[in-house]
């Protein structure tokens, strides 16, 4: 007997009650050389409602039975799956695209015509055609869309109506009306819909791309070709110009005004905008959608810098500014008028004290309605537009002393100053001298090309023309800088330079030959005639045209056509200063060499004509 610790104590260990090793004899055996049966664990027993229940060990082979082989799987994988298709040839797989392609085709010219035909009964169609702008069948996708777009932008500007629809609100929807009404809800509402999808349609693929969804989950990028790329572009410049008065018109300026300093697909894009725009802003009378577009353009230019394409500014040379409506508007601006203005106020606030609560509200919704009344029938009064027009003036003017004040942008110069000339007598009087500063810091800047300094010139001269005349300025620089800038004209440079030329000589000498001495003029005749042997034949007749007239303008420079007259001192043509070159010292003897040896007959003839019709000795000096 052992002995064991047991709570601390010493006891005597029991005697087992049965034999282990019957037990054990009891336990079914398998042999190792038995195949017919496998190695299976005993299972421990598991506690029950009525005792200990033994469980019964697993037999393999029905595990076998139950759970099938790879083999089987595979038998009956092979056996599920679908036969591939048959292959088909090219000729099959474009028979099948072409049919296709007519179905929709002729599905589309089915909506279209329905549409047209009856809006207000076939406006859910417009929802059909819609889709159809979005394909997914990939063997039609790209030539679908381009057939839909086209359709739906003859559809939509077919069916807009001639005013901006207006979305009812929750409270509106409510109100029972009568089925006339209801329909003409539902029309427009159907329009208004239909067209904002399209709309971001076109931006999708104006954009080269397009988002469609699969399994609803995830999203693909689809990079189009080009041409369905330039439609969408082309469809929304149509928008741009057709519908100015409609939905979203806003949105789509803001898209297409980036789209002008665009270079993609060689610079087809940016023309088509520019295009667009010109001929938006040539057509609006009223000014407010020309408004709009300055205020983008002006913000766009601003946030890049002034790093924009010179045809971003092109384009503000065609707006339709009435310079008669601003002149007035400025003219009236005047202290009887405010003194009206703060006197109708006046009297208008004494009689806001006398109304009840209930007949101002009455009142602020009339005005409310024919303000909106106005907007609808698009009746704009001559205040309003000149209002309007100065407006335009004045973030046109911001855009253009911004260019000049950023001095590192020399592409932009050319269409600002263009610009400027063309409005300058248009500027308040305030800004003239700053204006002319910023002008001159500009020619003294060498590096410039011909066309931006010419410019530069001409739109000093233009702003001194008009009201500048009152301002205490001396030109002499800018006479400088056109006489020496006249001699880099040739027959390779562009017959737009010597239009800008010509332009500034009319400005500088015919306009202000009351205030020009005669030394200077001398000196830009003896200039224009040595240019006239240099540059092509159109433009030396131009030249020698001003020759004339400055001869029959000022008598005394006839001299240049004597050749036994002798002045004092020699000639100096490379002296930049053309009242110290010391032109009388010298003859025009270029005209007689135009007239007898150059190669086109009519300039020969018109140098002919510039000698004999001039008066006093020059004659003589025409038969030598």
């Amino acid at each position: 007997m052992s002995i064991v610790y047991r709570n601390g104590k010493l006891g005597k260990k029991r005697k087992h009650t049965h034999n282990i090793e019957a037990d054990y004899e009891k336990v079914p055996r398998m042999s190792t050389n038995d195949s017919s049966q496998e190695m299976v664990p005993s299972l421990l027993p598991f506690k029950g409602k009525h005792g200990l229940i033994q469980r019964a060990p697993f037999n393999g082979e029905n595990k076998r039975q139950a759970l099938p082989t790879d083999t089987d799987s595979e038998e009956k994988a092979a056996d599920a799956a679908p036969s591939p298709p048959p292959q088909l040839s090219v000729v099959d797989l474009f028979a099948r695209r072409q049919l296709k392609l007519m179905e929709k085709k002729s599905l589309i010219a089915e909506l279209s015509s329905k549409i047209m035909e009856n809006p207000e009964e076939n406006i859910a169609m417009l929802k059909q055609l819609c889709l159809l702008c979005e394909e997914k069948d990939v063997d039609v996708r790209i030539t679908t869309r381009k057939f839909a777009i086209i359709s739906m932008l003859e559809v939509i500007k077919d069916i807009a109506p001639g005013y901006p629809l207006r979305s009812l609100s929750e409270k509106e929807k409510e109100v029972k009306v009568s089925k006339e009404v209801r329909k003409l809800r539902d029309f427009e509402e159907g329009v208004l819909t239909s067209y904002q999808r399209y709309l971001q349609i076109l931006e999708a693929s104006a954009q080269g791309m397009f988002l469609f969804s699969l399994n609803s989950t995830f999203l693909i990028i689809l990079s189009f070709l080009q041409g369905l790329q330039l439609i969408a572009v082309q469809c929304q410049c149509d928008l741009l110009i057709s519908l100015q008065h409609f939905n979203y018109h806003n949105n789509l300026i803001a898209v297409m005004v980036p789209r002008m300093d665009d270079d993609s697909h060689n610079g087809q894009i940016s023309a088509m905008c520019c295009d667009a725009f010109h001929k938006l802003f040539q057509g609006d009378v009223s000014g407010n959608v020309s408004l709009e577009v300055i205020k983008m353009i002006t913000k766009y230019v601003k946030v890049k810098g002034h790093r924009v394409k010179p045809a971003v500014l092109q384009v503000l040379l065609s707006l339709r500014i009435n310079e008669m409506d601003v002149l007035s508007l400025r003219d009236d601006n005047n202290n009887l008028r405010q003194a009206k203005v703060k006197g109708q106020n006046k009297r208008e606030k004494m009689a806001k004290g006398t109304l009840s609560k209930r007949d101002r509200k009455r009142q602020k919704e009339m005005k409310k309605l024919e303000k909106e009344l106005q907007e609808t029938e698009a009746v704009e009064s001559g205040d309003k537009r000149a209002r309007t027009h100065s407006e335009l003036l004045k973030f046109v003017f911001l855009t253009y002393f911004r260019v000049l004040k950023s001095n590192s942008h020399a592409p932009l110069l050319s269409p600002a100053l263009e610009g400027l000339a063309k409005y300058a007598h248009l500027i308040n009087i305030d800004f003239f001298a700053d204006l002319m500063t910023a002008l001159n810091n500009i020619v003294v800047h060498k590096d410039l090309p011909l066309r931006e300094t010419l410019n530069c010139v001409l739109t000093a001269f233009k702003i001194l023309s008009g009201q500048g005349e009152a301002l205490n300025i001396d030109p002499r620089s800018f006479y400088c800088t056109l006489y020496h800038n006249l001699l880099l004209l040739h027959s390779g440079a562009s017959n737009d330079d010597v239009e800008i030329a010509l332009k500034c000589l009319d400005v500088m000498l015919h306009k202000r030959r009351k205030q020009v001495p005669l030394q200077r003029v001398s000196a830009f005749i003896k200039r224009l005639s040595t240019v006239a042997l240099n540059v092509m034949p159109n433009s030396s007749l131009a030249l020698l045209a001003f020759v004339r007239s400055f001869l029959q303008l000022f008598p005394r420079t006839q001299a240049l056509l004597e050749s036994e007259t002798l002045g004092k001192g020699v000639f100096r043509p490379e002296i930049e200063d053309p009242e110290v070159s010391n032109t009388e010292s010298t003859a025009c003897w270029e005209l007689p060499y135009l007239a007898s040896q150059h190669y086109h007959p009519a300039v020969r003839s018109h140098a002919c004509h510039v000698m004999t019709e001039a008066s006093g000795p020059g004659a003589k000096f025409a038969r030598t």
